[in-house]
């Protein structure tokens, strides 16, 4: 991602928040000061909630939005979003895993109208010999 054949410089800056997240930024610049790509992740102190926002391309917009969040219950959801120029929505998946692990959901939204178009849902049975079925 952050190949590129001119001079270059890496920033990383990392903010401790108030109630004990972090956000990180990393920037990536050319010689000259112009922006090629930025990274920015915020996370609670416990590692429950992620948030990385993606300008891939340096044009100060985020190209791709993720996120991932672990409920009370141990539940993980986590997503990710394809943004447009202009910061519209144009792709999302979604990934509902249980807790043990044994449940996993997938959604899939190809086309950025908020309704998912595909979903797949497998389950993980545990036998009595160890091995498992899916």
């Amino acid at each position: 991602m952050w190949a590129n054949s001119r001079p270059r410089k890496t920033t990383e800056t990392i903010t401790l928040l108030a109630d004990g997240g972090r956000t990180q930024t990393s920037e990536l610049q050319t010689d000259t000061g112009i922006l090629r790509a930025k990274i920015t992740t915020i996370s609670t102190d416990d590692g429950r909630f992620l948030t990385v926002s993606s300008d891939v391309n340096g044009d100060g917009q985020a190209d791709r939005l993720s996120s991932r969040v672990v409920a009370d219950s141990g539940q993980v959801t986590a997503t990710t979003s394809q943004l447009s120029a202009t910061g519209a929505l144009q792709s999302r998946t979604e990934s509902i895993t249980s807790d043990d692990g044994l449940n996993k959901t997938q959604s899939w939204d190809r086309n950025g109208d908020g309704t998912f178009e595909r979903r797949s849902e497998a389950v993980i049975v545990l036998n009595a010999d160890g091995s498992t079925t899916t």
